[in-house]
């Protein structure tokens, strides 16, 4: 029975080293700090890396639609602070857009430039 008071105190410890390992500060390097500290060759301009392009909206991914006596649904990822797809029904507001068709493979979002179709990716058959 002493094993018992010696792994509470090994397991405290690991949870301590574990917090206290989560809450550090990095010890990385700026890697901007890096690039400005390079010499750059006399007569020679500096060439910037050109930053990625912001997407301008939230992604969509339509994955699945329902189609019953009640009205259609679709099921679209399209809010990035909810884990998974989310329920749209006719008229609702999709980032932005509104939903005003959904068939059996695509869904129509009306957006000031211009409508935009999701489509359902192809299934896969699935080999016995």
């Amino acid at each position: 029975m002493t094993r018992l008071p010696a792994l509470y105190v090994a397991a405290v410890g690991l949870v301590l080293v574990g917090l206290w390992l989560r809450l550090a500060r990095s010890s990385l390097p700026d890697p901007r700090a890096d690039a400005a500290a390079l010499p750059v060759p006399a007569g020679q301009a500096v060439k910037r890396a050109a930053a990625p392009a912001a997407p301008r909206g939230p992604t969509l991914k339509l994955y699945g639609i329902t189609l019953s006596p009640q009205g259609a649904v679709a099921l679209i990822d399209a809010d990035p602070k909810v884990p998974g797809a989310e329920i749209y029904h006719l008229g609702d507001l999709v980032a932005g857009a509104r939903l005003v068709a959904i068939t059996d493979s695509s869904v129509t979002l009306a957006k000031p430039s211009g409508p935009l179709v999701l489509r359902l990716p192809p299934a896969r058959r699935r080999l016995p």
